[in-house]
């Protein structure tokens, strides 16, 4: 079967594609061919570590189904199975391990073909992953060999606790049938506000003071980019309203991210978080330092690199555009005193600063 999928790039074994046709069909040309799942006592110690492994994808915000699970349990429940089928069954294992390899270590895509701004290199394995799986095989350790591969940073495992929260709360929403109505008839239904931010977390179950709950939505509208404070407004409600499917297709998306980073990002950084406009300082895996910053719009977007930090720029120079001058500095009452307040220079077409002075500016709009 391997010797004709070699050569037939859409051959799909049982309704199966394999994602790693190459690396399992050089897998097994280094083993001369020979069966790694299945022993004279029936499917081994590593099948079955395999298995669990795969069943638990989702933990990891990725399917189960990718990694042929269905299939391969199915295999299993067949007490009677010939060579052939068992073969079978042993190539889609395989390829279960190295594309759930994969995933973890690279992730399910390559960024720089779904972002042309991505520019931050992946993470490179350090030795095949057939090489990988021969190692782990060797030791009886498959669940070892996986859990080096997932991303190690913090960021990543509170996404993934925060996913397991989640689903919890998706299934405990509509195994209640609750409806969560925060507003009744038009006016705010604070006792809901109340459940729902429990169920988040935001609120715990013994806060039922008025100032606990105050507190818990400056928490909560702190989490979710809005200001910082007690009001309970429309933005405020549209997020407690946001059903708990999108906030795990948010986190899910945002896991896939990490697997692209590098794995070793050094001991200080400065991060930028552009959906949040933040900038931080992380020094030893502790935040240091905190800041807003500008990013570009979708139409001038800001790109996502790596790169090493040369110099800072303190107060650095910003030619105001051409829309600015016209329909804000102009329209002032004094044009002049303005840029002085705002310490504003003005130069030249040979790029040389020139006297804010009136009597030597023409301050009408030009084309």
């Amino acid at each position: 079967e391997l010797m004709f999928a070699e050569n037939n790039p859409s051959f799909r074994l049982y309704e199966e594609r394999l994602y790693s046709l190459n690396e399992t069909f050089q897998f097994y040309q280094d083993r001369q061919f020979q069966k790694i799942w299945n022993t004279e006592d029936g499917f081994s110690t590593n099948t079955k570590q395999l298995i669990n492994e795969l069943k638990a994808a989702s933990l990891e915000g990725l399917n189960p189904r990718d990694y042929h699970i269905n299939s391969i349990q199915d295999f299993l429940q067949d007490q009677n199975l010939s060579a052939v089928l068992t073969g079978s069954l042993d190539i889609l294992l395989t390829d279960a391990y190295l594309t759930y390899a994969k995933h973890l270590y690279n992730g399910k895509v390559c960024p720089d073909q779904i972002d042309q701004d991505w520019y931050i290199p992946c993470r490179e394995v350090t030795s095949s992953y057939h090489s990988i799986l021969n190692t782990a095989l060797k030791q009886n350790n498959i669940p070892g060999s996986l859990d080096k591969l997932r991303p190690s940073h913090p960021g990543y495992h509170l996404l993934k606790s925060a996913l397991a929260r989640y689903r919890r709360l998706e299934k405990q929403y509509f195994t209640n049938n609750q409806t969560n109505d925060l507003l009744v008839n038009g006016h705010i239904d604070r006792s809901e506000i109340r459940r729902k931010l429990k169920q988040l977390g935001d609120l715990k179950s013994n806060e039922n003071r008025p100032y606990h709950l105050d507190s818990a939505l400056i928490r909560f509208k702190t989490r979710h980019g809005l200001a910082a404070n007690n009001e309970i407004d429309s933005a405020t409600i549209a997020w407690l309203n946001e059903p708990f499917s999108n906030k795990i297709s948010t986190i899910i998306t945002n896991m896939e991210r990490w697997r692209w980073l590098p794995e070793n990002l050094g001991s200080s950084y400065l991060k930028v978080n552009m959906a949040d406009f933040r900038l931080e300082l992380i020094n030893e895996g502790r935040s240091e330092f905190s800041s807003a910053v500008i990013i570009g719009t979708p139409y001038h977007s800001t790109p996502a690199f790596s790169a090493d930090l040369i110099q800072i720029i303190l107060n650095p120079y910003w030619y105001v555009p051409k829309s600015i001058v016209e329909n804000e500095i102009l329209l002032t009452k004094d044009p002049i005193s303005y840029m002085k307040t705002h310490h504003m220079e003005a130069l030249n077409n040979s790029n040389e600063v020139v006297e804010l002075d009136s009597s030597n500016w023409n301050l009408e709009k030009t084309d």
